[in-house]
């Protein structure tokens, strides 16, 4: 596999993947005893986790200067890159298939994406779930500052 590609593999799991399993990791064996991790969570999936993904993977595989050479990797035949998955849609034409790679790349993560999109509402139900987290949304409170204790009008109108 050419070096650009490898190195994005291992950006990829070790920024994106094993993050995701530590945040999922401590969020689960956390169960009741607090509501601030699954508050976490929803923010990690929703601020980090997909534009990360969307970025890598599309970045990466379609705009980057290197997806010339991971689409010549995946549409060789001998490579037999997910059993030459790519070289077959193209109907085992390697130019077409090198020059068109990358343009498949974009609607080829939308599926992984709306996957991402369901684990975020996912992650927000079950931040609800907990009564540590009543009344707040996933970033801020929901709660207006006159219903806190303590309460004092700076200014009467």
């Amino acid at each position: 596999a050419p070096l650009s590609f490898i190195i994005w593999m291992y950006a990829y799991v070790f920024g994106i993947v094993l993050p995701s399993m530590c945040a999922f990791a401590y969020v689960i064996s956390n169960g009741n005893a607090s509501g601030w991790p699954r508050r976490r969570l929803a923010q990690f999936l929703i601020f980090y986790k997909v534009p990360a993904y969307l970025l890598m993977y599309i970045g990466f595989l379609s705009l980057s200067p290197w997806a010339h050479e991971v689409a010549a990797f995946m549409c060789d035949p001998k490579m037999n890159s997910e059993h030459n998955k790519m070289y077959r849609i193209y109907q085992h034409n390697y130019e077409a298939c090198v020059n068109g790679a990358p343009s498949l790349m974009i609607p080829a993560c939308i599926p992984r994406t709306l996957i991402y999109l369901y684990s975020i509402r996912g992650a927000i139900e079950y931040m609800r779930c907990h009564p540590e987290n009543d009344g707040k949304g996933v970033f801020v409170s929901s709660a207006s500052a006159t219903e806190t204790d303590g309460y004092e009008a700076l200014l009467e109108a």
